[in-house]
């Protein structure tokens, strides 16, 4: 059996980024002749057709002239990208947008929040950890200091913010910024989806810092709020952070049918080769490991595996934690050679993205030192 310290449940549920076309952004002038264009990609978008809500942006593009609408549409076209997990595409139209907006007199505070908290989410999303929380902190300061604190759009960026935190493992600053953003939500809009995600990554900042009475009764009440309201997605997402929850106590008995509850959920709402799915998949299979059960782990995992490399690349930092916990099963089943070979790849994939004191890569290295007193060097 593989002991408790030595596994990586990985991240809980990444909730991503709320950066909305309309919150918070001020329009400078009067839409320009292409508007019908751009607002055929607006209605793409909004109907979750983000294929032909491009289309329609880079048509508008061919028309406008620099100036808010031609920023307008290069932002909205990169959420479209990022919807399609397009991260570099959508990287490159963030930027443009982030320019244009620089370059404008007066600026657009408003605007500018919104990009940068939209790339915000793109860079953590390509692993850029440390320029992720970069653009957070910009979308804060712009936020702010610019004549939009305490309303939605300081939540929005402040939860955007620590959740970068708590993917760099930063919890104090992390906590913080999510207890502000919990409590602007609480009052400012309650029950919302934007309330709720707020709690889910503040319980999940709780758990790293193992806080794990806090953390596992705002995961309960979450999903208490959500079973009420009957928001499939929402629900899946609160038994799968609840279950890793339970399974840090080693509850993993628990767990185990939560989490068959919300991959049964997300493969409906998401599809089965979704990272939603996939987060489920990890965490499904951690707990079977647990168990025991390392015939279903296997399969659970590779599963995971195999979507992340899929839609996120195969060096993507989120690769490695099935990875690891696939070797997990392989030390199980005194495979200790092919468990090597697995960590020696989490290694060299969190060694790129993650700073080295980093618990997840710090983890990954002492089991490769216990492998090799096992099996020598290879």
């Amino acid at each position: 059996m593989i002991t408790r310290a030595a596994l990586a449940l990985g991240s809980l549920v990444a909730l991503g980024v709320l950066a909305s076309c309309g919150e918070g952004r001020a329009r400078t002038s009067a839409p320009a002749a292409p508007a019908p264009t751009l607002d055929e990609g607006r209605a793409a978008a909004a109907a979750g057709d983000h294929a032909a809500a491009v289309a329609a942006y880079d048509r508008a593009l061919a028309g406008l002239p620099e100036g808010p609408d031609a920023a307008d549409a290069h932002f909205e076209r990169g959420l479209s990208l990022d919807a399609l997990h397009r991260f570099d595409e959508a990287l490159a139209a963030l930027d443009r947008a982030a320019a244009s907006r620089a370059a404008e007199s007066p600026r657009s505070w408003p605007a500018i929040a919104n990009v940068q908290n939209a790339r915000a989410g793109v860079l953590q999303r390509l692993g850029r950890f440390d320029e992720a929380v970069s653009a957070a902190r910009e979308a804060v300061a712009a936020t702010v200091e610019h004549g939009q604190a305490d309303t939605p759009a300081e939540a929005t960026v402040r939860y955007t913010l620590g959740s970068m935190l708590v993917e760099q493992r930063a919890l104090e600053p992390a906590i913080a910024e999510l207890d502000r953003a919990v409590q602007l939500n609480a009052r400012l809009r309650p029950g919302s989806r934007q309330h709720l995600e707020s709690m889910e990554v503040l319980a999940s900042a709780y758990d790293y810092a193992e806080r794990y009475d806090e953390a596992q009764a705002l995961f309960r009440e979450v999903l208490r709020q959500a079973e009420a309201q009957g928001a499939a997605p929402q629900i899946a997402r609160a038994l799968t952070n609840l279950a890793l929850n339970l399974s840090f106590h080693e509850q993993d008995a628990e767990a185990v049918p939560l989490l068959e509850r919300a991959l049964v959920t997300n493969e409906a709402t998401y599809g089965p080769r979704s990272l939603e799915t996939a987060t489920t998949l990890n965490g499904l299979g951690s707990s079977l490991v647990q168990l025991d059960q390392l015939e279903r782990a296997e399969e659970v995992l590779l599963r995971a595996v195999s979507i992340r490399e899929e839609v996120l690349g195969p060096n993507h930092p989120a690769v490695a934690s099935p990875l690891f916990n696939l070797s997990s099963v392989r030390m199980a089943q005194e495979r200790d050679v092919d468990a090597l070979a697995l960590v020696d790849r989490v290694i060299a994939i969190r060694r790129a993205a993650l700073p080295p004191d980093h618990p997840w890569l710090v983890n990954a290295q002492r089991r490769r030192a216990e492998l090799l007193a096992t099996v020598g060097p290879q």
